[in-house]
């Protein structure tokens, strides 16, 4: 009995010691267990980090590559077309001309009534010498323009004998020496006009002076004072008024019966 006794005193003493080797033990195989795979984890999701931020990587280093690449074709794009600009097309439609001028630039006077010193004078003082102008006699009259008189060099001041009126002031004409194309029949004091135009005589004193490429007429006036020729150049200003533009007075060779109205002239 006491032999039996003492066995199971040491198997219990022996129990406890045993099992508490065994749970430490089974701890430890659990740690392990659980140790094992955090490290896998670790390393797989390193891995996928890794590779994901190679990734990133990548792309963003392409693109940050790619944009400096597009400005700079963006900026050179500017510069390329400075180079080579495209020059508009040249051609414009060509105006008749004098077509933006006064009407009244288109006339002017000529003084043929001295034979071999025939003056002409143009109101806007560019008798260019070589340029063809028609003319058109006044005293005697005529139905029509004919061709053609030349202006030629300029008359010195000294030898101005046509006159240009301004208000009430006077002043020399843009006077040239004049030269004929053809003979003329007879001596005549008349005008010179650019250009072919169409007359319309109002009367007597008035005509009017029509060219192909306006619409609008220039009106003249002319009349004799016993000394001289008056003649009024007028533009259109509208229905039914005139803005005067030029007036000359060219002394006749010899006297004439005035017919110029009662205080029509200077």
């Amino acid at each position: 009995m006491m032999a039996t006794e003492r066995r199971h005193r040491y198997a219990a003493a022996l129990t406890g010691p045993i099992l508490s080797i065994a749970l430490s033990l089974a701890l430890a195989g659990v740690g392990e267990a659980h140790a094992s795979p955090n490290k896998t984890t670790t390393k797989t999701a390193a891995k996928t980090t890794g590779k994901t931020a190679s990734k990133t990587a990548g792309k963003n280093s392409a693109k940050s590559a790619g944009k400096p690449a597009s400005s700079a074709k963006a900026r050179a794009r500017p510069a390329a077309r400075a180079r080579t600009p495209v020059a508009a097309p040249a051609h414009t439609a060509e105006a008749p001309a004098h077509a933006g001028a006064l009407l009244s630039a288109r006339v002017g006077v000529v003084d043929a009534s001295s034979p071999g010193s025939a003056r002409v004078a143009l109101a806007s003082g560019d008798a260019a010498p070589g340029g063809e102008l028609h003319y058109l006699p006044l005293y005697p009259a005529a139905k029509a323009p004919e061709c053609c008189v030349r202006p030629q060099a300029a008359v010195p001041a000294r030898d101005v004998s046509i006159l240009r009126f301004d208000g009430d002031d006077s002043q020399l004409a843009a006077e040239h020496a004049a030269q004929f194309t053809q003979a003329l029949d007879e001596p005549f004091t008349g005008l010179a006009v650019q250009g072919k135009a169409m007359v319309t005589r109002a009367s007597d004193q008035r005509l009017f002076l029509q060219w192909p490429d306006r619409k609008v007429s220039v009106r003249v006036d002319h009349c004799v004072s016993g000394e001289g020729v008056h003649v009024r150049v007028a533009d259109s200003a509208g229905p039914g008024r005139w803005q005067p533009a030029a007036y000359y007075y060219l002394p006749l060779s010899k006297p004439a019966a005035p017919d110029c109205p009662l205080g029509d002239v200077y």
